[in-house]
């Protein structure tokens, strides 16, 4: 019997949701996505979360994928969404919005060997001063309408950062920039191989829903 588990993901942009099989990594349901609101504050991006859960019926595990660094269900910084998220524990928001058994993890990761190192918040790194998820960001190209060659040498940029400061064998990419990958692809130079999410946008829902998996 499959380990059903309700993904959500909780980004700049959106906050996609669906039911996945946790076993075999895929939705068993149509994802339902829907505008994260700006300012996405606790109270907002909470309220969205349980009415999604109401969305499926749904009574099982919940796993959500947040960006930001998390420790022990503590949010320790907020890229893209409201900095009062900063020292609430999202874990007992969500349980105590949905009466549900909630794991909250971070959006961004580091594997090695397969393992994964958490904690890590790679939005966060300068370049030239600034702070990347400030500059290179999905919201950002779409709030400034960045052209996707502007926003792909922007993205190049903040790549060659990762490499220089991880010398990873391969790069990732998931969210907006998996699914336009082939408008990103002629300006990204970085000599590191990078490639889309082969669940493009899903990824980070189900990434979040075996996170939920892993933890019970």
């Amino acid at each position: 019997m499959a380990m059903e588990v309700l993904g959500i993901d909780v980004g700049g942009t959106g906050i996609k949701a669906a039911v996945v099989d946790a076993d075999l990594g895929q939705l068993l349901s149509t994802r339902l996505r829907v505008p994260t609101p700006q300012p996405a504050t606790p109270l907002d991006v909470t309220v969205i979360l349980a009415d999604m859960v109401r969305h499926f019926n749904w009574s099982g595990p919940v796993g959500c994928g947040f960006p930001g660094v998390v420790r022990d269900g503590e949010i320790r910084t907020a890229a893209n969404i409201d900095d009062e998220w900063i020292g609430v524990n999202a874990q007992d928001a969500l349980r105590e919005a949905t009466g549900l058994a909630c794991t909250v993890v971070i959006g961004s990761s580091l594997f090695v060997k397969g393992m994964l190192v958490p904690n890590t918040e790679f939005g966060q790194i300068e370049i030239e001063g600034r702070v990347a998820e400030s500059w290179a960001a999905e919201i950002v190209r779409q709030k400034k309408r960045l052209s996707w060659k502007k926003w792909g040498r922007r993205l190049d940029r903040y790549l060659a950062a990762i490499s220089l400061y991880t010398q990873p064998d391969l790069i990732i990419l998931g969210g907006g920039g998996s699914r336009k990958f082939e408008k990103l692809k002629p300006y990204l130079t970085v000599k590191t191989d990078v490639v889309p999410a082969s669940l493009q946008n899903e990824a980070g829902i189900v990434g979040a829903a075996l996170a939920a998996l892993q933890a019970n």
